[in-house]
């Protein structure tokens, strides 16, 4: 019979099987279960990438561990050691300007024309008529 890992006690009887069909053991003086020469999976880089983009679509943490057949527990383990590395505080920059004049779409709806113009222009043509016609659009922005 194999060693304990823990206690190094030779009292150690048969526990049953693994998932995969190994052996299990059991301590009779500390009560921990092992195996005696346990594999460990590693998950390849490759799959590691497709976890990451798949957890940005809507799918279940059940689903993803089906599609890159891997544990839950593992998934989740991952999961929490990603979000560890996310800094907390938000950095917010503020967005900037360009010192432009706001402006004015005049669009037409028969001809799809776009023209630009400046806030200044835009009014003169209001007072012109033309947003009584209902051929125009105007969607002024600053």
């Amino acid at each position: 019979m194999p060693t304990c890992p823990i206690c190094a006690s030779f009292q150690t009887v048969k526990n049953g099987r693994i998932h995969n069909g190994k052996q299990r053991f059991k301590c009779y003086d500390c009560g921990r279960q092992f195996v005696e020469q346990p594999t460990k999976k590693v998950i390849d880089q490759a799959t590691r990438e497709l976890i990451d983009r798949l957890l940005l679509e809507r799918i279940s943490l059940a689903g993803i561990a089906r599609a890159a057949q891997v544990s839950e527990q593992w998934l989740q383990t991952y999961i929490n050691e990603k979000y560890a590395k996310v800094p907390r505080q938000v950095q917010v920059t503020p967005k900037k300007r360009g010192g432009s004049l706001p402006y004015a779409f005049l669009t037409s709806r028969a001809s799809g024309r776009l023209s630009i113009n400046s806030c200044s222009s835009a009014l003169a043509k209001l007072t012109e008529g033309i947003a009584g016609c209902r051929c125009w659009s105007i969607i002024v922005r600053s």
